[in-house]
């Protein structure tokens, strides 16, 4: 299912933003008849705001948590986006915090959770916040070609000392990719920041997001928000998918989304969702 929505910003001059989002699931789940467990939302706020969520779950009850987790952000983003007066930034903390509390009292999540990574879009002020490893990246057209701008690192174990760190501090275990309960030492799950996984927060796997506050640039281009289903696909990377984004833009923002969600594969292998952030002067 595919959701546009255009809203306008400034820039010095008014501009542009289309928005395009896709889901698919992967082999790995249609061949065990799980339900997808991404979930995702394209809204806009009272002020002409872009909001969007790219949520992933995992664990028996993922699916759930996700589309839970989905649904509480994107209410308490707007909530708060109508009331006014805050900070973008302090906005989606709040969100964030209120999310994190309403997943905690329900029950898919005692031994599910689910990624989550949010942007926020008014006038030129540009807030990204996540927990887990469904990344984001801002693409900007330089002398020749699109190239990333940054990139949103993933919450994964291993590849950040601050949150291994973190993960030890709490007596929390990380082997092999996971941070593996620290009493039965057979659970793990493949994130150190996550909403829900309530039997993890022990183990240190945090609710609070990573913030990002930036202005758009004139040369900014688009924003991808999307699962891990994209970013793990073999051959995928920030700058495969900016070539990707380069070779569609101009066409409507639908073909970009498609062709940036069939950079994974036919059929990727982990359900995959791709949100598309289309800057357009």
């Amino acid at each position: 299912m595919m959701r546009r929505l255009c809203c306008r910003y400034v820039d010095g001059k008014t501009v542009n933003a289309a928005v395009s989002a896709r889901t698919k699931l992967g082999a790995l789940h249609a061949d065990e008849k799980v339900p997808n467990q991404d979930a995702h939302f394209v809204t806009r706020g009272a002020n002409e705001e872009v909001v969007v969520g790219v949520f992933d779950g995992h664990g028996e009850r993922g699916h759930e948590v996700a589309q839970f987790a989905s649904s509480c952000m994107s209410k308490y983003l707007l909530a708060r986006l109508d009331n006014g007066g805050s900070s973008l930034k302090s906005i989606v903390s709040a969100a964030f915090a209120e999310t994190a509390q309403a997943v905690k009292t329900n029950p898919c999540a005692d031994t599910s959770g689910t990624t989550a990574t949010v942007l926020v879009l008014r006038k030129d002020e540009c807030v990204l916040a996540h927990v887990g490893d469904s990344c984001g990246v801002l693409y900007q057209r330089g002398l020749r070609k699109l190239t990333p701008r940054f990139a949103l690192r993933p919450h994964r174990p291993g590849l950040c000392k601050t949150e291994d760190s973190r993960v030890a501090a709490f007596g929390g275990i990380c082997h092999d990719g996971y941070v593996v309960d620290q009493v039965t030492r057979k659970k793990g799950i493949a994130v150190t920041r996550t909403l829900g996984d309530k039997d993890m927060l022990v183990n240190g796997c945090i609710p609070e997001p990573e913030i990002m506050s930036f202005r758009i640039l004139s040369r900014d281009t688009a924003i991808v928000i999307a699962s891990d289903g994209l970013w793990d696909a073999v051959g995928v990377n920030a700058k495969s998918v900016a070539a990707v984004v380069e070779a569609n833009l101009g066409k409507d923002v639908d073909k970009v989304c498609d062709a940036v969600l069939n950079h994974a594969g036919n059929q990727p292998f982990d359900d995959c969702t791709v949100i598309v952030v289309e800057l357009m002067e």
